[in-house]
């Protein structure tokens, strides 16, 4: 067992930004080589793991309407590569542990998605040795949320004048 301290009852929760970047040529401007994610991370049992994504799930559905975009919520699964990849692709997909909030940002036959819920079990509590005060292996999960294409979805959805936006999308933005 590593000498750090278990993780507390409650459970650990983080607040990420950063900017990513990615080689992956595209004329799409949902596909950025570089883009801005916020991220939330959550550390501590399957049940505040569960809460915790379930709880943003509710809450980005909510930010969506309020922000006068269209969305669905679906399984998914990271792009893994070779025969392994594809296997551990069916995995997530089966047990449920990613789900993709859905937005048009160029077209809405194909929405982008732009946020994600990750769950994954035990996999960086084993990696790190990171211990629930039971002793046993902790589980994480987290909430990304990619900036550029939600202002992108805006954009799409309500035009280049943020003057002309509806009233309560301005509101909900803080841009009265």
């Amino acid at each position: 067992m590593s000498s750090r301290s278990p993780i507390p009852v409650s459970g650990l929760r983080f607040d990420v930004a950063c900017d990513c970047f990615r080689h992956e040529p595209s004329g799409q401007l949902d596909r950025l080589q570089s883009f801005r994610m916020r991220e939330y991370v959550c550390i501590g049992s399957p049940q505040q793991i569960r809460s915790f994504l379930d709880s943003w799930l509710e809450r980005a559905q909510h930010l969506a309407s309020e922000l006068g975009l269209s969305y669905q919520v679906a399984p998914a699964s990271d792009p893994f590569f070779g025969r392994t990849g594809q296997v551990m692709a069916i995995s997530q997909l089966q047990q449920s542990l990613k789900f993709e909030l859905l937005v048009p940002t160029h077209s809405a036959d194909q929405p982008t998605a732009c946020m994600s819920f990750n769950y994954h079990l035990d996999f960086f509590g084993s990696t790190w040795d990171l211990r629930n005060n039971d002793g046993a292996i902790a589980h994480s999960g987290c909430v990304a949320f990619g900036v550029d294409r939600l202002a992108i979805a805006l954009f799409w959805k309500h035009g280049l004048d943020v003057r002309k936006w509806p009233a309560n999308v301005r509101d909900a933005l803080g841009f009265g």
